[in-house]
């Protein structure tokens, strides 16, 4: 068949039209600073025949000493092509830290596809602390004495006419006794130097004197009324004099008396949270408070002569009669029935500054408890009662210390040397060791109550292996060391880059897939490792010790493998250990630990103006967590100041803690202190002292992100 001049010609021109037509293309591929978050602008000008085109991101980043690049698909989204160029904008997230990245951009159209490859290093970013400067107020300067005045007229003085100034008037110590007076004197009050209001208690033989105070006189006119208001504490109940002597041209003194009432005591027990049979005793201290009584200098008592004091312990509303319980208050031990005498002779003091000493007289007395070997477990309450109950607290009595899991790894051949670990329940014992037919090793648990130690078998090992004791205080569980059969070998790694921050594997919660674990178990028992190594199992446990739903977890035949592990969705950030155990035929057990932080880099930020001041050495600042991770520790520094005090914390919980500042630094840690974007209130009480000479001082918050 003949085809058509005019057809043929078409079809010669159609591959020349189609080369001519402009496909897309990727100009000015570039990226802007990353934010302190790791997040970078990237920028492109997309040209094309102009409609839509679809792009994708592909990033790879090779962290430290691995062997191979992680890569990931870092996004994709519809954007518009235009023949003089359209602009193109996305964010990328830096998943993996600081470091080198090569990012791949892609475009499809339907004109054809083009790419474009930049290569970004991502710096380390310092993101972890935030600073506040505080001015500290300059003390006053002192006040110039007035100049003498010659003058004659007497100085006269009498109560205002006032019911506050009722004789015989009662008080509780603490509480404002008001006195009003008038001074007068017909020459003018420029000649009256002070006034002075004595306070004394009234005894049987005398008075004796416990404060006194002057007031400055006034400057002008012939007559003033002033007002003292004595509201000290501790004072024994009883009755007191106030005398108020005016120093002008000659003297005149009056006098009032007031009755200090009898004030019930009060008490804080305060005790630890938790304690474990077996280990340390629970410790703290009664804190005995009473208006009236106290080794203060206001008083001619002491508030240790509080006679009879029961301490009486309890589970629920049962009194515990388990005569193996020893509480100990004040060095004096009992049982759960406890009967303390306090009539410790006390001392008198009269003299003393009036600022240093205001309040309530404490006695402080050290407490332990220890639970009785077997006790179970639950919340339990001391309380202290004299007359009344004066205090109690709950605390609880946690599991007795007791192996969980204990295994041997290594061939069990004499002279060779094998590796025992433990999981225990082992609280603060301190008693944990291991006892062998030929040594006895103390032990150390860590903070998950793991313990792991290497023992060298002697030279005549017996062929079917021999035991040992595992020792939590005085219980023993018994474990088997192995014999000349050869236990599995395994090897466990994570590909994953190390943390900028705790030094451990830390694993971005968007960077699915990106946790890889390579498993190597051996058995030189058998000829094939599959026949012989019955399995492989991996657990992925939380800082609280519960399992986690992560994907690739559970157990599989034994060989080299790479495993890829995914945290679970809606995962909560913090630090995870993932645990990889081989068991082969003979119950010989291989096992790994190896440590995975889940979460991003965070920011601390102080809510507050470039400058605060610091009145009376105090000042309050509002700390966020910035960032998108928890907050497990804050250290607080004076910088270049080595200032005392205490600086307290109070989380969004309500609760509130306590650190002493010693050289111009105090340190929190819980778990966590602040979870994103959380804020606490940051209290700084300052010792005055410290500050001398200070006109500024830079106040640096730092944190720690799990």
């Amino acid at each position: 068949m003949r085809i058509p001049t005019f057809l043929l010609s078409l079809a010669l021109l159609a591959p020349s039209l189609a080369a001519a037509s402009p496909g897309p293309r990727i100009e000015g591929f570039t990226a802007g600073a990353p934010d302190p978050d790791l997040r970078l602008p990237l920028r492109a000008t997309l040209l094309g025949p102009g409609g839509t085109a679809h792009w994708t991101l592909r990033a790879e980043h090779t962290p430290a000493n691995a062997t191979s690049a992680l890569a990931w698909d870092a996004g994709s989204g519809d954007a518009t092509m235009a023949p003089d160029g359209a602009a193109w904008n996305v964010t990328f997230e830096a998943a993996y830290g600081p470091g080198d990245y090569r990012i791949l951009l892609r475009l499809a159209a339907e004109a054809g596809s083009a790419e474009a490859a930049l290569d970004v290093r991502v710096p380390e970013v310092r993101n972890d602390s935030a600073a506040v400067d505080l001015a500290v107020a300059p003390s006053p300067p002192p006040v110039p004495a007035p100049p003498p005045v010659d003058a004659s007229a007497p100085t006269t003085l009498r109560f205002v006419n006032d019911t506050v100034n009722s004789d015989g008037k009662p008080k509780s110590p603490g509480t404002a006794l008001i006195t009003r007076v008038v001074v007068a004197d017909a020459d003018g009050l420029r000649d009256v130097r002070r006034v002075t209001f004595t306070y004394a208690r009234v005894e049987p033989v005398g008075r004796v004197p416990v404060f006194a105070r002057s007031l400055e006189g006034p400057a002008t006119g012939t007559s003033a009324t002033l007002e003292d208001r004595f509201d000290l504490a501790p004072m024994k109940e009883g009755s007191y004099s106030c005398s108020i002597t005016a120093e002008g041209t000659g003297s005149a003194t009056i006098e009032r008396t007031f009755v200090i009432t009898d004030s019930a005591p009060a008490a804080l027990l305060a005790l630890g949270p938790s304690v474990r049979p077996g280990s340390a005793p629970l410790r703290g201290e009664l804190i005995v408070e009473d208006r009236n009584l106290g080794t203060g200098p206001l008083d001619d008592g002491d508030i240790h002569a509080l006679g009879l004091l029961h301490a009486q312990l309890y589970r629920g509303s049962v009194r515990v009669e388990d005569p193996g319980w020893r509480v100990i208050v004040a060095g004096q031990a009992g049982t759960t029935a406890l009967d303390l005498d306090l009539r410790p002779e006390g001392t008198r003091t009269t003299a003393f500054p009036y600022e240093t000493f205001n309040g309530t007289g404490r006695l402080h007395l050290p407490v332990e408890v220890a639970p009785a070997a077997g006790v179970p477990e639950g919340t339990y309450r001391l309380s202290v009662s004299a007359t009344s109950t004066l205090a109690s607290t709950s605390f609880d009595v946690l599991p007795a210390p007791r192996v969980l899991h204990a295994w041997a790894n290594g061939t069990g051949e004499p002279g060779t040397t094998i590796v025992v670990e433990a999981d225990l329940v082992a609280g603060d014992a301190a008693n944990v060791s291991l006892a062998t037919p030929w040594d006895r090793i103390a032990l150390q648990p860590d903070a998950r109550g793991h313990v792991n130690v290497s023992l060298r078998l002697p030279a005549r090992w017996p062929a079917e292996g021999g035991n040992a004791s595992l020792l939590l205080g005085e219980a023993a569980t018994s474990l088997a060391l192995p014999g000349r059969n050869v236990a599995p070998t395994l090897e466990a790694s994570l590909a994953i880059r190390d943390a900028p921050i705790l030094g451990e594997a830390w694993l971005h919660p968007t960077a699915r897939g990106a946790l890889r674990l390579r498993l190597q178990a051996d058995d030189a028992n058998a000829a094939q490792v599959e026949q012989e190594v019955r399995s492989v199992l991996v657990e992925v446990r939380d800082w609280a010790g519960r399992v986690q739903a992560w994907n690739g977890t559970g157990t599989w035949p034994a060989a080299t493998r790479d495993v890829a592990l995914e945290p679970a969705e809606g995962a909560e950030h913090g630090r995870y250990t993932v645990t990889v155990r081989a068991e082969d035929a003979h119950g010989g057990q291989a096992t790994r630990a190896l440590a995975v932080n889940l979460g991003l880099r965070f920011r601390i930020a102080l809510d507050a103006p470039g400058e605060l001041a610091l009145t009376g050495g105090a000042a309050n600042l509002t700390v966020r967590a910035a960032g998108n991770g928890p907050v497990a520790a804050l250290d607080v520094v004076l910088d270049g100041v080595p200032a005392t005090g205490e600086v307290r914390l109070a989380l969004p919980n309500g609760t509130e803690l306590r650190a002493p500042l010693a050289a111009g630094r105090a340190h929190f840690e819980a778990a966590p202190l602040l979870r994103a974007q959380e804020q606490a209130t940051l209290r700084l009480a300052l010792d005055p002292a410290s500050l001398a000479g200070a006109q500024r001082v830079r106040v640096v918050v730092a944190g720690v992100a799990w």
